[in-house]
């Protein structure tokens, strides 16, 4: 029997260490997920129709409360997340360029530390790739909350909801072209 390691618990074992405060809360999206609809007392019945699709959207009524709810939580904690990838990748070009900058003045005094310099190399290395795992680990993250959502609502709001996500800086970071510059 093969064993499937629920996502809350992997993305607790992958998270890099150092970022863990600036990752998606999956947990709390998933339990708001379900708090939120059985406070209200929502069943999915509620919102089908005979033809399968949720009342809010065949009256184009605004959404729901709990689904409000969710919605901004999940708008909140995309914004943190991109928030600290943005500010991270910030900080990772700004010591790329005090690298170069120092190995060229390094380089015209002959002054150059090769070991402090590889050890600082490998910093910035690590950074990106630990950023890597940020962006990629939280992509996976917020696919897996909106496939629940999904589930519990009866929705298809999958697609929409990673086209949208695709155009999030942290999703676009260019991090292979910073490690090129190495």
């Amino acid at each position: 029997a093969s064993f499937t390691m629920k996502f809350g618990h992997r993305m607790d074992e992958e998270a890099v260490e150092r970022f863990r405060l600036h990752y998606l809360q999956f947990s709390l999206l998933k339990r708001e997920l379900k708090l939120g609809f059985e406070k209200e007392n929502h069943t999915l019945a509620t919102f089908m129709s005979k033809t399968g699709m949720p009342s809010f959207i065949r009256k184009l009524e605004p959404l729901p409360a709990a689904d409000m709810a969710f919605v901004q939580l999940l708008d909140r904690e995309l914004d943190r997340v991109n928030s600290f990838a943005m500010a991270k990748e910030r900080e990772v070009c700004t010591q790329i360029w005090h690298l170069l900058a120092q190995l060229r003045v390094s380089k015209r005094v002959q002054e150059v530390d090769a070991t402090r310099m590889i050890q600082r190399v490998e910093e910035v290395e690590h950074d990106i790739v630990d950023l890597e795992r940020f962006c990629r680990l939280n992509f996976v993250g917020f696919v897996k909350i909106i496939k629940k959502y999904d589930k519990v609502r009866g929705m298809q709001a999958r697609p929409w909801f990673v086209a949208r996500l695709m155009q999030d800086p942290f999703c676009n970071l260019d991090l292979g072209t910073l490690l090129v510059h190495f």
